[in-house]
């Protein structure tokens, strides 16, 4: 994946931006979640859903 100087700038933000006492105190499902969502930003695809 090749990354921009403006996306990792973004990554950045949300990087230091984040509550990580928060994400850190969430079960390991929503953890994950919200951990994705800092790196990745809003540019998540949609995962394979069962059904």
């Amino acid at each position: 994946m090749v990354s921009t100087v403006e996306e990792e700038a973004e990554r950045e933000i949300r990087k230091s931006s984040a509550d990580w006492e928060f994400i850190r105190s969430q079960s390991p499902k929503k953890r994950i979640a919200l951990e994705l969502f800092v790196e990745q930003g809003a540019s998540i695809k949609h995962l394979d859903s069962p059904g």
